[in-house]
């Protein structure tokens, strides 16, 4: 340690979008706020590489699911953020025994089942849900009690894949439920302009507006602890090979709930009720240029027929930006089991590719395949399985991030949203 020491009023631990956003409101509101980011770049998984012209996310992002209305649209405006989102026009589409069905509006979903007892069904789900308060069992238990058919069950599973990156069978009922709440309150999805890189383009702008000093290629070591309080931590700059002091009496981590319980217990921070860390969700992402349009609308095509792939989106409908000139860049994915072979699961879902679309998928490339295993997963929490309670806030410990997402937040929303309590918890305007 070279003895180089700083003063702040917050740390934050981590660039991703939980983070940033932490960090701009919290300077926005007079705090001085540092963040260090051990990577190159800021946005964490909510960022992006340009390779060959093509906009390649580093996370598994599709959509802001609540697209202008939901919670990650309203935090970006309070953060300072300048983001345009593109609200999908129509609700989604469905592939499903080789057919092809377009739904306008989600009373379009009706048509997507065959038989009248399935319509039925679908019907009965909405009302019985939202009726229906508790049940001790996941969604996929109740929907099974209900005695829904396979097609039905298909159609559920198929959007927590896609939505979710988990099974119905991994979400509790609650939180099944009060994502379907969220959907209705909101609305339809959209996709931020320039993608997933540009969002955290324009919070790194706003974050430097607001004052917020941002150290890249910088590493949190450990946690420095006075009594049983958090007052500082010991960084290194990796570009420098040096290892200094950042003093201030709130940390907030954007790091994943296992590694910051980590930081915690090497720390000695005491705590009577200490969570073990949540499971994480899994996924594998399809990335495809093709040189004519295979989805001819800008909202998610789910897919009912094949082995692994949930849904396709033709993200260059909404923002041709992210391919070169004259091509569509078209995104699967998939969700994974805990251990999965990730390379039997691409070639699965390359199959699945060229079941859909036929001999048009002859005059595509795949432009990448991204694995989202455990130790860089989708989310650092299952649905439903987030921590939910800052077991160290008392010691001045916040957490932030996809492991915290509030109740029925899918992705990013769940992420902005966790990050904005965060934010009002510390400046003392919730308790």
């Amino acid at each position: 340690m070279n003895g180089r020491e700083e003063v702040f009023d917050v740390i934050v631990i981590g660039a991703g979008m939980g983070g940033l956003i932490a960090a701009c409101q919290l300077a926005r509101a007079g705090r001085r706020v540092t963040v260090v980011e051990n990577l190159s770049f800021i946005g964490g998984r909510f960022s992006a590489f340009q390779m060959n012209g093509i906009e390649i996310p580093s996370g598994a992002f599709h959509t802001f699911p609540h697209g202008r209305k939901g919670p990650m649209a309203q935090a970006l405006r309070r953060s300072g953020a300048q983001v345009q989102i593109r609200t999908s026009k129509m609700f989604a589409s469905f592939h499903v025994g080789s057919r092809h069905i377009i739904c306008r509006s989600g009373f379009g979903v009706f048509n997507v089942v065959s038989r009248l007892s399935d319509k039925v069904m679908l019907a009965r789900i909405l009302l019985q849900s939202w009726a229906t308060l508790r049940y001790d069992g996941s969604f996929g238990d109740w929907l099974r009690n209900l005695g829904v058919s396979d097609e039905v069950m298909t159609l559920y599973e198929r959007f927590a894949g896609f939505a979710l990156s988990a099974s119905v069978n991994d979400v509790p009922y609650a939180e099944g439920r009060k994502v379907i709440e969220r959907i209705i309150r909101y609305g339809l999805p959209g996709i931020p302009l320039g993608g997933a890189r540009e969002v955290a383009r324009q919070l790194g702008l706003a974050a430097a507006q607001a004052g917020v000093v941002i150290r890249k290629n910088t590493q949190a070591q450990r946690l420095l602890v006075n009594g049983n309080s958090v007052c500082g931590v010991v960084v290194q700059d990796r570009r420098r090979d040096q290892e200094y002091v950042i003093h201030a009496p709130i940390v907030v981590s954007n790091t994943g709930p296992v590694h910051t319980l980590q930081l915690a217990r090497d720390a000695g921070l005491a705590n009577g009720t200490l969570p073990d860390a949540p499971q994480p969700a899994t996924g594998l992402k399809i990335h495809v240029l093709s040189p004519r349009s295979l989805i001819d609308h800008d909202a998610i095509m789910f897919c009912l027929d094949t082995q692994r792939i949930a849904g396709i989106l033709q993200a260059t409908n909404t923002d041709p930006e992210l391919a070169p000139k004259g091509w569509h860049l078209l995104v699967s994915h998939q969700a994974m089991p805990p251990g999965a072979d990730w390379q039997a699961e691409r070639e699965l879902g390359l199959a699945d590719w060229r079941y859909l679309f036929g001999r048009a998928f002859d005059d595509c490339q795949v432009a990448g395949v991204s694995h989202f295993p455990a130790r860089f997963p989708v989310n650092w929490a299952t649905q439903g399985h987030d921590l939910r309670q800052q077991p160290y806030a008392a010691n001045g410990l916040w957490m932030v991030g996809d492991g915290m997402k509030p109740p029925g937040l899918m992705m990013v929303e769940g992420v902005a949203a966790g990050a904005e309590q965060v934010v009002q918890a510390i400046l003392g305007l919730r308790p």
